[in-house]
């Protein structure tokens, strides 16, 4: 196979690599001494994840913040609605931004924090047990002989 050089500046490689990136035949990208170097992976935390699958159990509610800021949004909202906790608020602060709070016994938590400490709350604990006995539930029995 021949090897060819070319002469780019940064703007071009950039532009290249990207397009390159795009079609999916490029994994590694130059940074801006030219030297090729490997993209590093985002670390993903066990237990953020299993608490963002505890939240997926929780009733969502979608609301428009309007005016007023998105924590007062989602004050208004329980309070208005009468919403029994646990239940997750995602607020739509504005067409590209939404924030998540997650409604307790105890008040209004930002919905990350929840997500890294599921196991403070009580009610997402018993939310687990409830779906973790219907799971059991739900598996066919085997005839033993």
């Amino acid at each position: 196979m021949m090897e060819v050089n070319f002469v780019l500046t940064i703007t071009e490689r950039s532009v290249l690599f990207g397009l390159l990136e795009a079609l999916g035949n490029v994994q590694d990208r130059p940074n801006r001494g030219g030297k090729v170097v490997a993209r590093r992976r985002k670390r993903k935390s066990r237990r953020r994840l299993e608490g963002r699958k505890i939240l997926d159990l929780v009733p969502q509610y979608s609301i428009d913040s309007g005016d007023d800021k998105p924590v007062t949004a989602a004050r208004n909202f329980i309070h208005s609605e009468k919403i029994a906790p646990p239940a997750l608020l995602l607020v739509k602060r504005n067409e590209h931004t939404t924030d998540r709070y997650f409604w307790a016994e105890k008040g209004l938590f930002g919905a990350q924090y929840v997500e890294e400490n599921h196991f403070l709350f009580p009610s997402l604990r018993a939310l687990l047990e409830e779906e973790e006995e219907y799971e059991d539930e739900e598996e066919p029995m085997l005839a033993t002989c």
